[in-house]
């Protein structure tokens, strides 16, 4: 078993990667063996695709939850920019029991702050849900291939 999440390109009839497949992004996941608690922020680092000296590059975020309770849940999403906190994006929704929904197109272009606590690009992502959970945060370039800061909560 791997808990390697592998971006892959290929061009190949069978979908399948073959001898002139590329791969873009190797990234380690967490193994997780426990569902975070009710009401316990599940935080991700690194939701962002970099920039520059201004901002953040063209991209989107899209964040997955699950809700493994038994009944329904109330899911709350929050992009954060890095250097300050401060809250560029939340989305809060309803999810069934046992099911994953995806919250997609978190905006990641934002300017930067004055503060030196993390470059001006950097950003976050906090989920909290009502029930037991896990979630997972993945940011797209719009831009360019897939160049993607992938975290999942441990």
């Amino acid at each position: 078993m791997s808990s390697r999440l592998l971006v892959i390109s290929a061009n190949c009839p069978t979908g399948f990667p073959d001898l002139a497949s590329h791969t873009y992004a190797g990234i380690a996941m967490p193994v997780v063996r426990t569902l975070t608690p009710p009401g316990v922020a599940q935080v991700h680092l690194g939701t962002d695709i970099g920039g520059d000296s201004v901002g953040s590059d063209d991209g989107r975020t899209n964040i997955g939850v699950y809700n493994a309770g038994s009944a329904i849940a109330l899911a709350t999403a929050q992009l954060r920019r890095a250097c300050d906190g401060s809250l560029l994006e939340t989305r809060s929704g309803f999810i069934p029991p046992n099911t994953i929904i995806q919250l997609n197109n978190f905006s990641s272009v934002f300017t930067g702050c004055s503060a030196l606590r993390a470059a001006p690009y950097e950003a976050y992502v906090v989920v909290t849900v009502d029930q037991p959970s896990l979630s997972y945060a993945v940011t797209l370039s719009n831009q360019r291939l897939p160049y993607i800061p992938v975290s999942s909560s441990p």
